[in-house]
């Protein structure tokens, strides 16, 4: 008899959890399992990417669905909030009302999610907190409250021993429930996808200049504004570059605005969300993150997969993953640290064709099947 997994997310909405999450729902085997999503509000651009297999439920629609009125768009939003209250207040009528089976695994993967995985109504359920990152940390619920909901769990997922270490440095207690398991990623996929066209924006990366690309959401956790002042700096002293990031966030503006005062919107572009952000990695000259808090970015993987030299600040997941001076290199975030980053990849031909030689070198044949196994291991 095949389990039933019921995955929890807010929306598929584009994002490292959403990727994660689909690239668990490819992965596993259907005469094993039998997966299922809930969405708190069914909306987002990776709806589609989900299997056709695979059943979706959801508590609200999102905006999208309804046809553009700004009145009723704001009526809707009220009746949307009242909605999900009364869900996160009566989870056992909702279940009842949208007719799910009873699930033998619940996961919850973000922490948004992790109080309504302690309140389901589905009691005999094992439950399980998928722990992404250190940002967690940064989110509205304080460390107790997350450690609390965390230990009523049946087992926490940590992408990494290193995040582990940290969150409980963070928490100033153990995770005794945590264990460590690799993220899946669809190697082939990646692959795949990475050579569609990108239409338009192939203007973009045309150019003769070196080409640093960026995926990530633009508000102040990725410190985009600091790259933005490192570009600036970099181009008066002649260092001729061009930078691209990929994604949108609440600092879209501001950025925007910031780029123009600059004088630089010819070599720093915002390109917002891309439906396929693989081929703008692949025609990248190197990949750049200026996290500018201790976190996993599931981009930084990607890009190496891609055979793509990194710069990243230096966090402690990415310490885990990235070799200094073997695949990528690892700077302080500062702007100082970022324009030596960049200098170096710019100026040091050695040193760039010494990372393609390793990046190469590196088999990702096995990467998936392993990964798949730790997971079915603990499910």
């Amino acid at each position: 008899m095949r389990k039933r997994i019921l995955f929890r997310i807010h929306s598929m909405e584009r994002g490292e959890r959403q990727n994660i999450l689909l690239s668990i729902l490819n992965s596993l085997d259907i005469k094993k399992y039998e997966p299922m999503v809930l969405l708190d509000i069914f909306q987002g651009g990776l709806l589609q990417a989900i299997p056709t297999h695979i059943p979706v439920f959801f508590i609200a629609k999102g905006e999208e669905f309804y046809k553009p009125n700004i009145g009723l768009r704001f009526f809707r939003g009220g009746l949307r909030r009242i909605r999900l209250s009364m869900y996160h207040h009566f989870p056992k009528w909702f279940m009842r009302k949208i007719d799910m089976l009873t699930p033998d695994i619940e996961i919850a993967m973000m922490d948004s999610v992790l109080e309504d995985l302690i309140k389901s109504p589905f009691k005999k359920s094992r439950k399980i907190n998928w722990f992404h990152s250190e940002k967690s940390l940064d989110s509205k619920m304080d460390g107790k409250q997350l450690l609390l909901l965390t230990h009523q769990c049946d087992m926490t997922i940590f992408i990494s021993h290193i995040t582990k270490s940290h969150v409980e440095r963070c928490l100033g207690t153990e995770v005794y429930n945590g264990i460590c398991i690799r993220n899946l990623y669809n190697v082939e996929e990646i692959k795949y996808r990475s050579l569609e066209p990108i239409g338009d924006d192939q203007l973009f990366l045309n150019q003769d200049h070196a080409i640093f690309v960026s995926v990530g959401s633009l508000d102040y956790q990725n410190g985009y504004n600091v790259l933005i002042e490192a570009h600036w700096e970099l181009m008066k002293e002649g260092i001729d570059h061009r930078i691209i990031v990929i994604g949108d966030g609440p600092d879209y503006s501001s950025l925007k605005k910031k780029i123009k005062s600059l004088g630089i919107e010819n070599s720093f572009h915002l390109l917002g969300n891309k439906e396929n952000p693989y081929p703008y990695i692949a025609k990248a000259t190197c990949y750049i993150q200026p996290l500018c808090y201790r976190a996993y970015s599931l981009c930084v993987e990607e890009a190496i997969i891609l055979g793509k030299p990194v710069i990243s600040t230096y966090d402690l997941a990415s310490k885990g993953r990235i070799f200094q001076d073997k695949t990528g290199l690892l700077i302080n975030f500062s702007k100082y640290g970022l324009k030596k980053g960049i200098k170096k990849f710019l100026l040091d031909t050695d040193f760039v064709n010494h990372l393609d030689k390793n990046l190469k070198s590196l088999d990702f044949s096995q990467y998936d099947e392993y990964a798949c196994e730790q997971l079915e291991g603990i499910l």
